[in-house]
């Protein structure tokens, strides 16, 4: 009964008083880390999938203003503007363009989308409209909208 008795009068106030501190210094630590960056990298500013989304935004505001909303986007990057085959690295970078582009649908090698993407971010260099083509917007950051000219 004693041994009952101490416990709860000294060992119980002073885990509870623990835990309180602990509990206030993880939440502390925690906000602090958020709020100053303390070593958290905010992965907006470093993943590729967020960056070419945000390169896309002006792209697609060319498209509303074109008035075409949803449908098939083709893809032409500068090697194959130049004719050369593709490569891992042109597949990899179609693949998180798709994910930018959505809703359109993002696709390579075909003729008959009104639209066409030109991503030109792997050295920023913009070649002159293929044959075609008309440029409908360029914001300057890699990639460019074209318009595809019936004849």
């Amino acid at each position: 009964m004693i041994g009952n008795s101490i416990f709860r009068t000294y060992f119980l106030p002073l885990a509870r008083l623990a835990a309180s501190g602990f509990l206030i210094w993880v939440i502390g630590y925690n906000f602090w880390g958020f709020s100053n960056f303390g070593g958290i990298t905010d992965p907006g500013m470093t993943d590729e999938t967020v960056i070419r989304d945000r390169l896309f935004e002006p792209i697609r505001g060319a498209l509303i203003l074109n008035d075409y909303k949803i449908g098939h986007l083709d893809y032409i990057n500068s090697r194959s503007v130049r004719g050369e085959p593709r490569t891992q690295l042109d597949d990899f970078a179609w693949g998180k363009s798709r994910f930018s582009a959505i809703p359109y649908s993002l696709v390579r090698d075909t003729s008959d989308s009104p639209y066409v993407l030109g991503d030109f971010t792997e050295d920023n260099v913009v070649p002159p409209a293929p044959q075609g083509l008309v440029l409908i917007a360029n914001p300057g950051n890699g990639f460019v909208l074209y318009k595809r000219v019936r004849q």
